[in-house]
């Protein structure tokens, strides 16, 4: 991860004179911020890093040997992880060792509790003199979040470079029970389609794996969470390449094994290799427990930063490539007019060749100038039109990509930086009939390339939003590059962080969106690093949008989730008689827009003005939001489709309900609802509904009506008293 994010601002150091252990028991405090804290018990030599949620213990021995004590629910006594075995494993020249084992050849040196910015820390060094290597294992907790955060980091002890394989986050023991994850964007329809949640249980000795083998979201989500009626334990990886999740029962327990498989790095002279970070964390089972947990986790590692969840228009579905400086100030005139707050240029701005057609997005790639025959103004002059009429401006951009033919010109993108899998630029094509390749980050000359590359036009059109794009994986097996031949993922993807971390340092009030040919690289990493996440390509029908988002929030907060109004599938915006369905099923995640509005008559874009303005009204209300599901992801015809957004602070609640044609109305149990409480629901559209009694709403559950204004009604829930005797 970036280490901007993760800067500790206090150090208290212990060194192993521990091991004597005295002859009486005290618990010392070592590092605090708010509730979180790290706890040292001189007598048992266990050192505790936790808050008011979670806590986490490992354990010194006299032998200098490491311990896991495990993971607990805090308040209680008994961890919920088994074993004492330590948590993560490595693999040295071929030998898989557990790290501070008795028999691993690393015995733990030091131990450094810390208080940084926004968190906790403890990092525990062992030495394996024969391995010549000394590996730190980190621990993180932040206040209010419910999840430990654990990597490993791995130095040489001399001048020799020395290769580590199948880098490892960690391998716990958790009680057994059902498992829920949720598939990537590339899992086809006979197999349930992008983003679907899954539950599946496993037999004594069954194994299961789930990963992605090339972006971080591709085939599976980096997520799990096991519940087994009573406790429920959740983690997943913050990476953003291939990785992998491995679940074996044995008899009452599942061994979690998570990390990067099938890889190599180097550990060099000066040059750390850190490991991918992962979180586990528990709580009690109850339905949306885990969600709001994670949620937490998520916006506690953003260190403040709040998702802005900035209503959009993009310029790509509507022009492509064909897009010029009359173009844009038009539609920057008639988006500003209905409410949008920031304008976003894709593809297509810098000079071209030879299109191959309107989308050829590729040809010209990689000069990183504007076309100043379209822009005779310059893109500067163009985000000043934007400001004037009271827009932010966004620019598209994708700095790990070029067009062959830019390659070797002056000042442009060398050879030399270029990915090649088995020699070739994309696996399957002959390098004569490749257009377009992948600049390997991995490559310092190719990283410093990219980077000033992309700082130049941040610094010349001072945008206030970034559209980072990645359509292209190569994993780059190129013996002349700075990584092992098994190493290309690994490295590119710390380089990737690299670079967003010196753009987040040197421009910190610039947001960022991340879109990978769609939704092929959604993660807790980037969720970190950028603002919004672009879902799908395939942006309509509604119905398949608000499919997507039922299935990722239970990973992410719902304004990290971007999708367009546009027309597609059967849906038409020209022709569209409930324009508030269209707008509604985004809402409850980053609302964008992406038609050409000459086409739409005035009551479409009135319509949509009074959409996006109540869209904007509930983000001042959504801002800490967790949002569950309330009903199936896959609802048929005539079925209900209901989401609830509750906010953590106030405890109102936002219900989103689509009618899908019902004709009758529903019950949906709701989340977050306290008995003594008198709740006020009001409707967007039919203002003040009535007043409901809190033990009413747990007993009984909400009835919602369908209503004959629009098949997408918003309902507020907003707490108004202490609920009286009935």
């Amino acid at each position: 991860m970036n280490r901007q994010i993760l800067r500790p601002v206090a150090l208290i150091v212990t060194l192993l004179a521990l091991c004597a252990s005295p002859a009486a028991r005290t618990v010392d405090r070592r590092a605090q911020y708010l509730d979180a804290f790290v706890d040292v018990d001189d007598g048992s030599g266990e050192w505790t890093i936790g808050n008011a949620a979670v806590t986490y213990t490992v354990a010194i021995r006299p032998n200098r040997s490491l311990e896991t004590r495990g993971l607990a629910i805090a308040g209680t006594s008994d961890p919920i992880t088994g074993g004492t075995a330590p948590d993560t494993v490595l693999t040295v020249a071929g030998a898989t060792v557990r790290l501070g084992a008795p028999a691993s050849g690393f015995v733990v040196e030091s131990v450094q509790a810390s208080t940084g910015s926004h968190f906790v820390s403890l990092a525990i060094r062992l030495h394996g003199v024969d391995h010549g290597l000394a590996v730190t294992r980190h621990y993180v907790v932040y206040p209010g979040a419910g999840a430990v955060e654990m990597w490993t980091s791995i130095a040489t002890l001399d001048h020799e470079t020395r290769a580590v394989q199948n880098l490892n986050a960690y391998d716990i023991g958790v009680p057994a029970g059902a498992i829920d994850v949720v598939t990537g964007l590339q899992t086809p329809q006979q197999d349930g389609g992008a983003f679907t949640r899954v539950t599946r249980s496993l037999q004594v000795g069954e194994r299961m794996t789930i990963g992605s083998a090339t972006l971080s979201s591709g085939e599976f989500m980096p997520y799990l969470s096991i519940g087994n009626g009573h406790h429920r334990v959740y983690g997943g990886l913050l990476w953003s390449g291939g990785w992998s999740t491995t679940l074996v029962r044995d008899g009452e327990s599942l061994r979690v094994t998570t990390g990067l498989p099938g890889m190599s790095a180097w550990a060099r002279p000066g040059a750390a290799v850190e490991g991918p970070h992962a979180f586990i964390g528990a709580t009690w089972d109850r339905p949306g427990a885990d969600i709001e947990a994670v949620t937490r986790f998520v916006h506690a590692g953003r260190a403040g930063r709040e998702f802005p969840a900035l209503t959009t228009f993009n310029t790509w579905f509507v022009h492509g490539i064909n897009i010029d400086e009359r173009t844009a100030q038009r539609d920057i005139d008639m988006a500003s007019a209905i409410g949008v707050e920031l304008f976003q240029l894709d593809a297509g701005w810098y000079p071209r060749r030879r299109p191959r057609d309107v989308f050829d997005f590729t040809d010209g790639l990689g000069t990183w100038e504007a076309d100043t025959e379209r822009f005779p103004s310059g893109l500067a002059a163009l985000a000043d039109y934007a400001h004037e009429r009271g827009m932010k401006f966004g620019l598209w951009v994708e700095p790990a990509r070029v067009s062959l033919d830019t390659v070797g010109r002056p000042g442009l993108a060398d050879a030399a930086f270029l990915a090649l899998q088995d020699g070739h630029y994309q696996p399957g094509v002959e390098n004569d009939a490749a257009r377009d390749a992948q600049i390997c980050l991995a490559d310092p000359r190719a990283r410093a390339w990219v980077t000033d590359r992309l700082i130049a036009p941040l610094e010349q059109v001072r945008p206030d939003n970034l559209k980072w794009d990645f359509n292209r994986w190569v994993h780059c097996t190129r013996v002349d590059h700075q990584h092992p031949v098994n190493g290309g993922n690994y490295e590119h993807t710390r380089a990737l962080y690299e670079i967003l971390g010196a753009v987040r340092e040197r421009f910190p009030a610039l947001t960022i969106e991340n879109c990978s040919g769609g939704g092929h690289r959604i993660d807790f990493a980037l969720a970190r690093l950028t603002d919004t996440a672009w879902m799908d390509d395939r942006s309509a029908p509604s119905a398949h949008v608000r499919r997507n988002l039922n299935g990722l929030l239970a990973l992410f907060p719902a304004k990290y989730l971007f999708s367009y109004v546009m027309a597609g599938g059967d849906e038409s915006i020209e022709a569209a008689e409930d324009i508030p369905l269209l707008v509604r099923s985004r809402m409850p995640g980053v609302v964008g827009l992406a038609t050409d509005l000459r086409q739409l008559g005035e009551r479409q874009r009135n319509e949509l003005h009074q959409q996006i303005e109540l869209a904007k009204q509930l983000r001042a209300v959504q801002v800490d939001a967790t949002t569950y599901a309330l009903t199936s992801q896959r609802p048929g015809p005539g079925e209900w489709d209901v989401i609830q957004q509750v906010m953590s602070g106030s405890g109102v609640s936002i219900i989103f309900a689509f009618a899908n044609g019902a004709a009758n109305p529903i019950v949906v149990p709701l989340r977050g609802i306290r008995a003594d409480v008198i709740y006020e629901l009001r409707s967007a559209d039919r203002v003040t509904v009535g007043r409901l009694h809190g033990a009413d709403l747990i007993a009984h559950g909400l009835l919602i009506a369908p209503a004959p204004e629009t098949a997408a009604q918003v309902l507020v829930l907003e707490p108004v008293g202490g609920a009286a005797t009935h």
